[in-house]
């Protein structure tokens, strides 16, 4: 046989091995590998997820697929009732990949929301309302509580019943979850688990649009609340203190002081483009859903605004911060021993 016949059957027979999928399940609740768990392979299609296999854990936490179809692919992992995702677009490398779970625990007590952000914008007969919130789990387990939800929020009458709320961890892909009800008079609760890290939600809903709009609410935690106006709207409320405005979109920044609250919205103006051009995409699994194009668009907005939110809040601290140095450098000195 010719040395580039050679060459080529034994290039051929290492491409099975070379276009394998290998990686290890590790349980960063316990910081060991996790054995005996299902992986399932999913190929992404047009139409919608094709299962590709499935293959258990080994002692040292390690599984492998040979040789899948190409295209894009879908890593999970199921652990005590949590689903845990990994991204492979085509071409992404294939080997040594790291998958991470939790261990599951039904305490919030180490979980608590660190931003929420409400945006108001007044346009032709409806006020769009986008709340955001980020939620962070300092602990080592994820918190999921089917029955009570992780998150509770209140939610005006005005907005409806039908409300999808959409929720992002710092490395996964933004789903959808709709609110559901509670035993409380427009308190609705979410059913999605929070794992260590961030998770951020976004929802948003719209009501009825007057010459002078009037939005109450009552904030659920113990976080803090700010509100934003875009450039030509006007919030006005006692429970209002105007904290900064951003240059570039002239959106106007206030805290909201107080558990509950109301306020009375005038003019018209929006940060976002009327585009809606896009179609929502189908549900792909019961309960959760990829969060639709058009929100998924104006989450650049909103994590600019939540930038926005961070850098006015930390230049007034700055502020303070200077004014009480001066304060302090106006004192005469006290003699000296």
């Amino acid at each position: 046989m010719k040395p580039a016949s050679v060459f080529m059957l034994g290039l051929l027979c290492a491409l099975p091995g070379l276009a394998a999928i290998e990686g290890v399940v590790t349980n960063l609740s316990t910081g060991q590998p996790q054995a005996g768990v299902e992986v399932t392979l999913q190929r992404l299609t047009t139409t919608g997820k094709e299962q590709a296999g499935a293959a258990r854990t080994d002692a040292g936490g390690a599984f492998r697929f040979d040789a899948p179809a190409p295209g894009n692919h879908l890593l999970q992992v199921v652990h005590q009732g949590v689903t845990y995702s990994h991204m492979m677009p085509q071409g992404a490398p294939a080997q040594g990949i790291r998958m991470e779970i939790y261990d599951v625990g039904r305490s919030g007590a180490q979980t608590k929301v660190s931003q929420h952000m409400i945006l108001f914008e007044p346009t032709g007969s409806i006020v769009q309302v986008t709340e955001t919130l980020a939620v962070l789990n300092s602990g080592k387990t994820t918190y999921n509580d089917p029955g009570s939800g992780t998150l509770r929020l209140f939610v005006p009458k005005e907005a409806g019943e039908d409300l999808i709320i959409s929720a992002q961890t710092t490395q996964g892909m933004p789903l959808e979850r709709p609110l559901e009800k509670t035993g409380q008079d427009s308190v609705y609760m979410v059913d999605y688990p929070i794992r260590p890290g961030e998770t951020r939600f976004n929802l948003v809903y719209t009501v009825p649009r007057t010459e002078a709009t009037a939005f109450a609410s009552r904030i659920l935690h113990s976080g803090q609340l700010r509100v934003v106006a875009p450039s030509g709207v006007t919030l006005t409320s006692d429970a209002l203190t105007q904290i900064g405005q951003e240059p570039t979109m002239m959106a106007s920044v206030y805290e909201v002081k107080g558990p509950a609250f109301s306020l009375e919205i005038r003019g018209e103006g929006t940060l976002r483009s009327d585009d809606h051009s896009h179609e929502e995409e189908a549900e792909t699994g019961r309960g959760m859903r990829p969060i639709r194009p058009h929100l998924y668009n104006r989450l650049y907005w909103i994590l600019g605004l939540t930038l926005l939110i961070l850098l006015v809040g930390f230049l007034a601290l700055a502020g303070a911060q200077k004014l009480h140095a001066g304060g302090q450098g106006s004192k005469p000195a006290g003699p000296r021993g």
